[in-house]
């Protein structure tokens, strides 16, 4: 019998699981009609499953009219705006919800990521500066306030706050790259190169490991920046940057191999001594590859 919410409830955790989406849509729509609790946010699950972020943040607006402080409707609204393109109308909901929720250092993460993909890095580092304040070994924070700080061109303070990050999370793998990457802008090579080492040990991202190839290649580690180039060549084959580091090492690569087989001395040639393209500088990986 559908004459209850719950089994249109189920219905739809079965029309949603079978990847029958608009019927699952309705199904959860009807439940809500009927006073099923969460049912406006398992339509909204069953939208964007579909592709219609916008539909799913009116869905979780549904959802919020009857719960207005709910945490999860706050924070799934936010996701599905970020990923329809509204991220000034996410950030302003992120700052009201800040209001609602001292209590909830996720939020402050949150609207600190939010300001980091819209590129104002130093409200981010503010924000989530907050988050850290209030409890101090959230090592999430930690991460994206350093994130935000090196964007920001606040370095010495982003290397601080990122070491404390791994203090509390060896493991996090944007903290290891987001460190390297900090090093190497104060010019300390060995050590940008070790801990982009360690993230690339620890998550194999395109963005990570491309940034180890240039502080390779910036160490003249230049086989091994090769093969680093290559690795982010198989994870995405038509990364311009990937593709620009192999032909900058190729040349060099393959006289090495000539001069090996050959059993002959380097010779200084016209063309060896053309002005080669040079690496672009390595970036950050952003803070939601934390812990993957």
């Amino acid at each position: 019998q559908l004459d209850a919410p719950g089994p249109w409830a189920g219905l739809g955790h079965a029309q949603l699981a079978g990847g029958f989406l608009a019927e699952a849509a309705k199904s959860f729509s009807r439940a809500a009609q009927m006073g099923e609790p969460g049912a406006e946010l398992h339509r909204a699950e069953a939208l964007a499953a579909g592709g219609d972020y916008s539909g799913a943040a009116a869905a979780c607006d549904a959802h919020l009219a009857s719960q207005p402080g709910d945490l999860r409707g706050i924070l799934m609204k936010v996701s599905f705006l970020t990923r329809a393109g509204f991220e000034d109308e996410a950030t302003k909901v992120l700052r009201s919800a800040i209001d609602l929720h001292p209590e909830a250092p996720e939020l402050a993460r949150s609207l600190g990521l939010a300001l980091v993909r819209s590129g104002h890095y130093e409200a981010a580092a503010d924000a989530v500066h907050a988050a850290t304040q209030h409890d101090s070994k959230d090592a999430s924070a930690a991460a994206v306030r350093g994130a935000a700080l090196l964007l920001a061109g606040r370095t010495r303070e982003a290397i601080g706050v990122l070491r404390e990050a791994l203090e509390l999370d060896p493991e996090r793998a944007d903290a290891l790259n987001n460190l390297g990457v900090a090093y190497l802008a104060m010019g300390q090579t060995k050590p940008a190169a070790v801990n982009i080492e360690r993230a690339a040990k620890r998550f194999e991202s395109p963005r990570i490991i491309l940034n180890l190839g240039k502080v390779l290649e910036a160490e003249n580690r230049k086989t091994e920046a090769a093969g680093a180039y290559e690795q982010v060549l198989r994870l995405r084959p038509k990364d311009s940057e990937g593709r620009a580091g192999r032909k900058r090492l190729a040349p060099a690569a393959k006289a090495k191999r000539s001069r090996k087989a050959l059993g002959k001395p380097a010779k200084k040639t016209a063309s060896s001594r053309r002005t080669r393209s040079k690496p672009t500088p390595p970036k950050t990986a952003g803070p939601e590859t934390a812990g993957t």
